[in-house]
């Protein structure tokens, strides 16, 4: 037994520092997640750094870095990992860091506390989310036993956060259940898109967790009857889709979107059906026909010229909707919006020029993309109000599609701008202005941010001197035949153009609904050097109220899985404002 007047004294280190922090255990403080690190030794001092090395506030989250003399030489005859850890110390001229891996932060009274490994943190559209938050947000929950998180890459390279939950005993879970109530509780982005029933967490020899032999998140029960192929094409889809959406059970009755489908995986699913097949087919036949029976049936009909308009949806008494995809995309983006709003509104989707039809002899101008969408648009919607709705470049064709509708004496009366910049915008300071605001941006910076701002700005300057697009065209490289691609990117490079160019002659009389996202990585714009107002330049073009939401994520995940049901929501919430029929 210790005396009365021990006291308990708690000490670390990482290996390659040896024990280099202390901490005296007194009372437990409600803030801990575990017993602090507490403060360094004499010999040793710790840093908090962002991922440009500069020291983030008391109580923010960084990652943790450790110089002084207590500093192994680094590790034995692995040089290249030495030099990844071990680096040169931006505070000291002549110091070293050793990077741990550790995610810490300082309380106020200069206490460090320990938040888990970077390792087992990971980015969801855009965000980096802390497994062990996501696991102790789910403990928490009645009946939960056990629970394990982690990130799942499907074929088409889309991430996604999965959790692995072992109920009590006798006790029985539902995956919506599990996630609504995280809902309520976490982020949306650090609500995991699949949650996996287990009876028991899978072990290795040692008892440690077996992360490898984890099920797939796509492997579930089933919960309606598994049709099998009656026909020799019905089974090669059938395989085709087992292997693409890593599902051993397929049925021919099964819906491409509600087994996990999403718009990469269809265009993976063209291309490989072409290969195979030696069937082309454009990538609205997945969307108009989700089912294998049904694109079956269609694959072996005589293929018949279509347009850019896609019906999702044609049920519904409200008013309809019309959402036009960003440039070099497919109307595929809106399928999940579209099943949120739960068939209360037709919803019409256009693919982009050049899309799926040779698009290349019209005038790359957003009147003339505007005069080929009108008469499929009047066609499909003949009469009564309409919204529109456009993904990036998108919301150009739809503004002038508003204003022809508004001289036919058509109503709209929202125009729902997903991510998308008004025309002109965003602009660019003057020179003087850029260079003062670069200066600025560079001298804040520690020195390895400093390396990455210059390489960011150089390939800012050479991505002006080839096609802006190359990088941001909604297909991936080597997914599609070569000419179906080179043809989308050549087309999207004179579009790109055509928007710097376009400025409609007066003001729409709709109302905007303008949904931001968090993160602007992704857009091919200098935004260090753009000035750009809260509302993305939209009052110089309508008359009506502007609203602005803000989303989750990066421009380019925009339509996740996991946005979808916030998407809805806030379409629908203006909708119902409007109290349109």
């Amino acid at each position: 037994m210790l005396a009365h007047a021990a006291a308990l004294f708690r000490t670390r280190g990482a290996t390659a520092v040896a024990r280099s922090n202390w901490y005296a255990i007194g009372q437990i403080d409600a803030r801990w997640t575990s017993i602090p690190y507490g403060k360094p030794i004499q010999n040793a001092y710790y840093h908090v750094l962002d991922a440009q090395l500069r020291p983030v506030p008391i109580g923010v989250p960084g990652d943790l870095y450790i110089g002084g003399a207590c500093l192994a030489a680094g590790y034995l005859h692995r040089p290249e990992l030495t030099a990844e850890r071990f680096i040169r110390d931006p505070f000291r001229p002549d110091g070293r860091l050793y990077m741990t891996g550790d995610r810490a932060r300082y309380f106020d009274d200069g206490v460090l506390e320990f938040l888990g490994r970077a390792d087992f943190q990971v980015k969801i559209r855009g965000y980096r989310v802390e497994l062990g938050e996501v696991e102790a947000a789910i403990a928490n929950l009645t009946g939960v036993s056990q629970v394990l998180c982690c990130a799942h890459t499907d074929p088409s390279g889309q991430k996604a956060l999965v959790a692995y939950v072992v109920p009590s005993p006798h006790v029985q879970l539902a995956e919506t259940t599990i996630i609504s109530a995280l809902s309520i509780s976490l982020p949306s982005f650090m609500v995991p898109a699949h949650v996996v029933l287990l009876s028991a967490l899978p072990v290795t020899s040692n008892g440690k967790v077996d992360r490898k032999a984890l099920p797939s998140p796509t492997q579930r029960e089933r919960t309606t009857e598994c049709v099998p192929p009656r026909t020799p094409l019905e089974r090669r889809l059938v395989a085709l889709w087992q292997e693409l959406l890593q599902r051993d059970r397929v049925g021919v009755t099964d819906d491409f979107f509600s087994l996990g489908g999403q718009s990469l995986l269809a265009v993976l699913l063209v291309s490989r059906i072409e290969r195979e097949l030696a069937i082309r087919i454009p990538l609205s036949r997945v969307l108009e026909r989700p089912t294998i029976e049904a694109l079956a049936r269609s694959l072996e009909q005589p293929a018949k010229r279509k347009g850019h308009l896609v019906t999702l949806s044609d049920s519904g008494e409200r008013v309809p909707l019309v959402f036009i995809s960003g440039i070099g995309g497919f109307g595929f983006i809106f399928h999940g919006l579209g099943a949120q709003l739960g068939g209360e509104h037709p919803l019409h989707v256009f693919n982009a020029i050049g899309a799926d039809t040779e698009d290349e002899q019209l005038e790359h101008t957003i009147e003339a993309v505007a005069s080929v969408y009108e008469p499929q648009l009047l066609a499909a919607c003949p009469t009564g109000p309409l919204v529109l709705g456009g993904y990036s470049f998108g919301v150009l064709v739809a503004l002038e599609l508003a204003l022809r509708l508004e001289c036919l004496g058509r109503k709209v009366p929202l125009l729902v701008a997903f991510d998308a910049f008004a025309p002109g915008h965003p602009k660019l300071m003057p020179l003087g202005e850029r260079l003062a605001m670069h200066a600025r941006e560079f001298a804040r910076r520690g020195r390895m941010g400093r390396i990455d701002y210059v390489r960011d700005r150089v390939e800012n300057i050479q991505r002006r001197f080839r096609p802006v697009v190359e990088d941001a065209v909604f297909t991936p490289p080597d997914v599609l035949d070569p000419e179906m691609n080179a043809r989308l990117r050549r087309v999207a490079d004179r579009l790109f153009e055509a928007r710097e160019r376009y400025r409609p002659r007066r003001r729409a009389h709709c109302d905007v609904l303008l949904l931001l996202l968090l993160l602007k990585a992704s857009i091919p714009f200098d935004w260090p050097g753009s000035t750009t107002d809260p509302l993305y330049g939209w009052r110089d073009f309508v008359h009506g109220r502007i609203d602005t939401q803000v989303v989750p994520g990066e421009h380019l995940q925009l339509f996740r899985t996991e946005n979808d049901p916030l998407l809805a929501e806030l379409v629908r919430e203006r909708l119902q404002e409007l109290n349109i029929d």
